[in-house]
């Protein structure tokens, strides 16, 4: 590798670790999972982001996603009525949901979630692929989407803004987005980070925070598929409203 090309990589790797530091300070519990702050500020909805302590706490036998998804809903400290998880087949699928008869189910063929009931805790997986919290306070709804480089290819966060606006006369410009920690582009040849930036910025979301924290460079805080070829271990995202 040429002297200037290693230079800027590793300043990109040192940049990725100085913004992870600014984004966990105050915000982990416990190191099984974090908080953002403009979520955290929301009285009306729960949200959380698992470390890998999280699954690595867990019975080895009890790692599907069906018992994942029910583990992280008993940490929202919020006990849901439903729990609710996408597919995430890395592509635009966007799905509304909210109660049904079954308490914990998977939506086929989705990677983007919308709910404006009560009590329904969607989750998200990820070992790299961002995942994006939106909520809007206005009309009480969210929505939470698994984003790879396919997913900002074919702008599968639009899709979901898209229907949120259909379904529910949301306004982008009220609402607020978190992007998880994520494989950054210290680690990766797309730079995941700045495609959602700007896809959100192009739909009009008023407030976007990125966390800009690389899941490669943080061995002991995330699980990264790219940096340990294929893990099967999971960061889990959950995103309900309470209220």
């Amino acid at each position: 590798m040429r002297a200037g090309k290693l230079q800027r990589v590793r300043g990109m790797r040192a940049h990725a670790m100085s913004m992870t530091r600014g984004a966990m300070r105050a915000r982990v519990s416990a190191m099984n999972w974090m908080e953002f702050e403009p979520l955290k500020k929301a009285g009306w909805l729960r949200h959380c982001f698992t470390t890998r302590r999280f699954m690595e706490s867990c019975d080895p036998e009890k790692r599907g996603r069906r018992d994942m998804a029910q583990l992280l809903s008993k940490e929202l400290c919020a006990p849901p009525q439903a729990v609710v998880w996408g597919e995430q087949v890395h592509g635009r699928g966007v799905a509304v949901v909210g109660h049904s008869r079954e308490t914990y189910r998977e939506i086929p063929a989705v990677d983007a979630l919308i709910c404006a009931e009560t009590g329904v805790c969607l989750v998200a997986f990820g070992a790299d692929c961002p995942l994006v919290y939106i909520a809007d306070p206005a009309h009480r709804v969210i929505a939470l989407i698994h984003s790879g480089r396919r997913g900002c290819e074919g702008r599968v966060v639009t899709a979901g803004i898209n229907e949120m606006t259909r379904s529910f006369m949301t306004e982008p410009a009220e609402c607020v987005a978190v992007i998880s920690p994520s494989i950054g582009p210290c680690c990766y040849p797309v730079d995941l980070w700045a495609s959602l930036d700007r896809e959100l910025k192009d739909a009009g979301v008023g407030s976007v925070e990125n966390q800009r924290s690389c899941t490669a460079c943080h061995e002991r805080l995330y699980y990264s598929y790219r940096r340990e070829r294929g893990t099967h271990g999971r960061m889990l995202a959950g995103f309900m409203i309470v209220s």
